[in-house]
């Protein structure tokens, strides 16, 4: 062998030593990168779950959260009742406000002290329970209908009574001043003598209600005549004129039954 090949196999043997050492020193060096890598991914997991830890709220935190929002939801009932509350008390005092001044407005004469007993009166009405049918107004233990027609159908003092007959009632009749005073109360838009028709007239030279009692009080009314009836004019008593008159009538009926 010449001197120049013994160089080239020497060259060539420590090349094949140098490979032969790379290839033992490869698997540390993979073995040292995977280590790495799961390192960084168990810490980066740590980090998350240390960051979702500090962001979902414990047990305590829930609980006051959702003891608030009941807070919340209470406090939202009750401003919406309150705020019913206050509506309803304003249509109530629009309404009596209204039928106040309904009551008053054709009224030939509405004294102060007769207008806030109105208004009491119909606040009462309100308020109690529906002692009366639809139309009638109630008074102590009995209900009225004031019946109001235009001048063409107003009626004589038997047609005024037929009508109240025919409602299951009969013209309303008084025993005291109680009564007396609810009978003209609404005796509205009269005067003179024009009126209502109440059930009052002269039998037999004396003043004889329709339910077969005399009248006790003879200051509520002048000395009888022949072929008379009552009508009640407000502000001004009771009147006695023709029965064959043509007039408005206050019909009177006991209250429902509970």
């Amino acid at each position: 062998m010449s001197e120049k090949d013994a160089k080239l196999a020497a060259e060539n043997q420590q090349l094949q030593t140098l490979i032969q050492h790379l290839n033992l020193s490869e698997e540390p060096i993979n073995q040292i990168t995977v280590y790495d890598e799961v390192k960084v991914q168990n810490e980066t997991t740590e980090q998350t779950a240390d960051t979702n830890a500090g962001l979902l709220p414990d047990k305590k935190t829930i609980g006051r959260l959702r003891h608030y929002q009941r807070l919340a939801c209470c406090f939202g009932i009750l401003c919406v009742i309150l705020l019913l509350g206050i509506i309803a008390v304003c249509v109530f005092c629009k309404y009596t406000a209204q039928e106040v001044h309904a009551e008053t407005h054709t009224a030939t004469c509405v004294k102060p002290q007769r207008y806030l007993e109105l208004v009491l009166i119909i606040t009462i009405k309100h308020r109690q329970w529906k002692a009366c049918q639809h139309g009638w107004e109630h008074n102590e233990a009995s209900c009225y209908a004031y019946n109001n027609p235009d001048l063409a159908h107003r009626k004589t003092w038997e047609e005024a009574r037929e009508d109240c007959r025919g409602k299951g009632s009969n013209l309303a009749v008084a025993h005291n001043q109680q009564q007396k005073k609810a009978i003209s109360f609404y005796s509205f838009g009269n005067s003179g003598s024009n009126g209502y028709w109440i059930g009052l007239r002269v039998e037999d030279g004396r003043w004889k209600l329709v339910d077969g009692n005399e009248l006790t009080d003879n200051s509520w009314i002048a000395y009888p005549t022949v072929g008379h009836c009552v009508i009640s004019v407000q502000c001004q008593g009771w009147k006695s004129v023709s029965c064959d008159a043509k007039q408005r009538w206050i019909c009177k009926k006991s209250t429902l039954s509970v």
